[in-house]
């Protein structure tokens, strides 16, 4: 039986990376490599001092995840991205750079999260953040995949669009991201 068990490993071992090192489709997906820094940022279209990059949407992945890096130009004092939730997909950042003031599950305690940082928010809990130094950058990580959607939809709107809060609320709702009742959440100290 052992030798059974070690000439499947062998046979394993032999087989898996000659499959990962063809240029084919592996449940839906390729292996990919590129240089993230090839990949421009686009501004906010709401004007506010953010650059965000997709750099894996679904159809990369196999609707498994997205991987989006996000720049906050400014430190600000109030939550950029107001209190919000999402029922469909978990939310997962890491800080490449600086540092970030964020709500997660308690809207009332803030924590302070800086570079090598990770935060999980789990579908369904309620957060909130905003960059607390100049230039501070995140990757976030969106399971399941199809959140860049809602990116590409706000990239074509127009600046009335983005000022109608009745609007933006039913659009951002369509794309799994649900605001906190009654607009923002009060977090001045």
């Amino acid at each position: 039986m052992k030798t059974i068990v070690l000439a499947l490993v062998a046979l394993l071992s032999l087989s898996v990376p000659a499959v990962f090192a063809q240029d084919r489709d592996i449940m839906g997906m390729k292996p990919l490599q590129f240089d993230a820094g090839s990949i421009p940022y686009d501004q906010h279209p709401s004007g506010r001092p953010e650059l965000l990059k997709i750099l894996l949407g679904r159809e990369d992945t196999g609707g498994q995840f997205t991987l989006l890096m996000d720049v906050f130009e400014e430190a600000t004092t109030e939550m950029l991205v107001t209190p919000h939730k999402h029922d469909w997909h978990d939310e997962t950042f890491y800080v490449v750079r600086g540092k970030f003031e964020i709500t997660n599950g308690d809207l009332d305690k803030k924590y302070i999260v800086e570079e090598d940082h990770v935060v999980f928010t789990p579908r369904g809990a309620w957060h909130s953040w905003r960059a607390l130094e100049p230039n501070s950058k995140v990757l976030m990580f969106y399971n399941p995949g199809g959140f860049e959607n809602l990116w590409d939809v706000l990239l074509d709107l127009t600046p009335e669009q983005m000022k109608d809060k009745d609007f933006m609320r039913e659009l951002v709702s369509r794309y799994d991201t649900i605001p906190a009742p009654n607009g923002a959440v009060d977090h001045s100290e």
